[in-house]
């Protein structure tokens, strides 16, 4: 969940994009854990993030009840697995 939870302040602090791509390029390219906190501070620093409040609000759990909000959310609109896409009222799921 943490990964989740580092993307939410990623988003609340303008840099949900870069941070979105350095993560996935951890995860695909460079093997890395998103469920560590230190691989997350690393990709905090290098899109210009302030690691130390990030690692503070993971460990806080500062955006836990956002992510679980947007997690029920999802499970509202029939989503159960990724990528899912909701485009009006239609629902695409999977590699398409």
């Amino acid at each position: 969940m943490y990964a989740l939870e580092a993307t939410e302040y990623a988003q609340q602090h303008g840099k949900f994009l870069e941070f979105h791509q350095e993560a996935y390029k951890a995860l695909w390219t460079d093997k890395k854990d998103l469920g560590d906190i230190d691989v997350l501070s690393r990709i905090a620093d290098s899109v210009d993030l302030d690691s130390e409040e990030l690692r503070s609000s993971l460990e806080q759990e500062t955006y836990s009840g956002v992510v679980m909000e947007q997690y029920q959310e999802a499970l509202n609109h029939g989503i159960r697995g990724i990528p899912t896409f909701l485009v009006g009222n239609l629902l695409f799921t999977g590699a398409h």
